[in-house]
């Protein structure tokens, strides 16, 4: 309900259709070519309220790779193309084309029986946001019952107008994005893993840095049709946490139980101090059979 206790209602209708394609072609003993490619389109109706909003959604992608091997190293070198296409019925200054070319690659190297390192960098040439390079290096240690896994990266997400907040109430009160910026995160996280028997435990540490988040900032414009926009946070967001996961086969019926530590805050650039950010819980559990 509504604050004058009216109802609010949200509904929506959608058509969505998929495809893909994926070739792969060996080019001698230890080269094989890879292609692959998958399209999405999507049609909605949306009603907020007394507001309707129909809109649709394109998604394109087209990837090619060259893979190979040794005895203790497998690399994958290739080149993509992604567009990402949304037009409004109604609300046309929210419409937007990104058009991603892109190159990647990712060396796998075996160390030692125990020991596997992964390198891995991908660029991007966003047709909005500039050059994107995202790289990220990984490590796996597994002596005898035990496994470690560690991981470093960095990538970054392209802003659109459909945040959580939007999503629930749509465009209509929205003013047009200005001056945003691309977000950026680094990420890192440890994992520890041990079975014995039919008894397997882990424990995974992770940490992530976000810069340029995007949030909802209402405006103060009386009277204006538009009374919220979309910016860049000022501070920096982190997330830190852990996770603990002990899993028993007995038979063919497996137990599960997992707990979870999320401890998330943003920062405010005044004062730089941390608080944290709403709707996320700090302790969560859980349990299947």
């Amino acid at each position: 309900l509504m604050p004058d206790s009216q109802p609010f209602v949200q509904n929506q209708d959608s058509l969505r259709f998929d495809g893909g394609l994926i070739f792969e072609q060996p080019l001698n003993d230890t080269l094989n070519l890879n292609v692959r490619s998958s399209l999405m389109q999507q049609e909605h109706e949306h009603q907020y309220g007394s507001v309707i909003e129909d809109d649709k959604h394109n998604s394109y992608l087209v990837e090619s790779s060259v893979t190979g091997f040794t005895n203790k190293t497998a690399w994958i070198v290739g080149v993509a193309y992604q567009q990402e296409q949304f037009e409004s019925e109604q609300y046309n200054e929210f419409d937007y084309k990104f058009e991603v070319p892109g190159l990647f690659s990712q060396l796998d190297y075996d160390a030692t029986d125990e020991l596997a390192l992964s390198l891995s960098a991908r660029t991007d040439w966003h047709s909005e946001y500039g050059t994107q390079f995202s790289p990220r290096v990984s490590a796996l240690y597994k002596p005898e019952n035990w496994s470690v896994r560690g991981s470093f990266g960095k990538g970054y997400y392209a802003p659109t107008p459909f945040i959580e907040d939007i999503e629930d109430a749509g465009l209509s009160r929205l003013a047009p994005l200005d001056n945003l910026e691309e977000e950026t995160a680094t990420t890192a996280s440890v994992d520890f893993s041990y079975t014995v028997d039919s008894i397997e435990t882990s424990l995974t540490l992770f940490a992530s840095d976000i810069d340029n988040v995007t949030e909802l900032e209402e405006m103060n414009c009386i009277g204006c049709d538009k009374t919220v926009r979309i910016v860049n946070a000022a501070g920096q967001s982190e997330i830190r946490g852990a996770e603990l996961l002990l899993r028993f086969r007995w038979h063919d019926i497996k137990f599960t139980t997992s707990y979870l530590y999320t401890d998330a805050s943003t920062q405010d650039d005044t004062t730089g101090s941390f608080s944290p950010i709403a709707l996320t819980p700090r302790h969560s559990a859980g349990a299947v059979i």
